[in-house]
């Protein structure tokens, strides 16, 4: 079990439905050995746990199937002090040698590249990983494998959490999956399992499932996730993306701002910030991330020194009330105007 007491400092939330004790502020692997390399991750992962992050979301697709090997660098020595979670169903490609061995030249190249535009490719990127996947494998044998894989790259005989990822509800209600990951929290390979997927398909299947202890899916401004959540259950809430996918539509917010200066004094008067900067406009983001989630982890890649410590003062401290609220409506209707395309 995680020690309790290891950082005064950080929000760590009781999350309903299991016995996970768990810092508000999640870190998530996704970028390590894509865009982030083995010693980059380490060092970010050794910050954040030292800032009281303990709960690190990975999956057996991360990386070009290496994510897991990198966080279970990082695990020796700490397992007993933090809370894994991965996920089955997506593997990562079959050709990921030489995806592996282009990624060197392919970072310094993007290092040449203005921010916008990295910003801008690392979405289109994101969106045709996603239609590449297209739905996962979830045969028992399927999930067994990718189980049994994901602990030996991580160096653990157990997960805190394992995800169906990007599962439709076909997938989750198969009872014989569930019967196998029943059979695994017996086993202690697993202590709690649950959906990754989109919010429709984690209402539609905790509506016949409460087994299922542990639903994560993207929450922010332009998906609101939590909204959408219907659940009445006790279910433990993971959301990602809490700055949208990709940090452009941050910028878009700042320059707004600066460009309409009427409504960005405005925006600035309700928070008491400057929001023709982005790192105050992710403040007021990932604020409201915190908010709609409150009990529950908000999952972060911080592989930025920076960024991760504004991101746990956030954590901590987050803007709240009815100036959050305000601001943020406004910008979502500016969003839904058109305006920030």
């Amino acid at each position: 079990m995680p020690d309790e007491n290891r950082s005064p400092d950080m929000r760590y939330v009781e999350l309903p439905g299991t016995d996970l004790r768990a810092s508000a502020l999640g870190f998530g692997c996704a970028s390590i050995k894509g865009r982030v390399d083995r010693r980059t991750a380490l060092d970010a992962l050794e910050r954040a746990h030292d800032l009281g992050v303990n709960y690190f979301d990975v999956a057996r697709s991360y990386g070009y199937g290496e994510a897991e090997a990198v966080l279970g660098e990082f695990l020796q020595g700490r397992r007993s002090d933090v809370l894994v979670a991965t996920k089955v169903g997506l593997a990562p490609p079959s050709h990921n040698g030489l995806l592996r061995a282009a990624l060197p030249v392919a970072r310094r190249v993007l290092s040449w590249v203005p921010q916008g535009v990295r910003d801008a490719l690392r979405d289109s990127a994101a969106q045709s990983g996603a239609t590449e996947a297209a739905h996962g494998r979830f045969e028992v044998a399927d999930v067994r494998e990718s189980l049994e894989t994901s602990l030996r790259k991580l160096g653990t005989d157990y997960v805190d959490v394992l995800l169906l990822h990007e599962c439709r509800p076909a997938d989750a209600k198969d009872p014989e999956l569930r019967s196998f990951l029943d059979q695994c929290v017996q086993q202690g390979k697993i202590r709690h399992y649950g959906l990754a997927t989109s919010v429709g398909t984690c209402n539609e299947v905790l509506r016949e499932h409460s087994e299922f202890r542990v639903a994560q899916f993207a929450s922010n401004l332009c998906e609101p996730g939590m909204e959408k959540l219907t659940t009445s259950g006790e279910v433990a809430t993971v959301t990602h993306s809490p700055l949208s996918r990709g940090n452009s539509l941050v910028q878009r917010i700042a320059d707004h701002a600066t460009q309409h200066p009427e409504t960005g004094q405005a925006w600035s008067a309700r928070t008491g910030l400057d929001l023709r900067t982005p790192g105050n406009v992710a403040r007021v983001l990932l604020s409201y991330a915190f908010q709609q989630n409150p009990q529950g982890v908000v999952l972060c890649g911080m592989f930025d020194a920076h960024h991760l410590s504004a991101n746990v003062g956030t954590a901590v401290h987050p803007i709240s009330g009815d100036a959050l609220n305000h601001v943020v409506q406004s910008m979502r209707e500016t969003l839904a105007s058109g305006v920030l395309e």
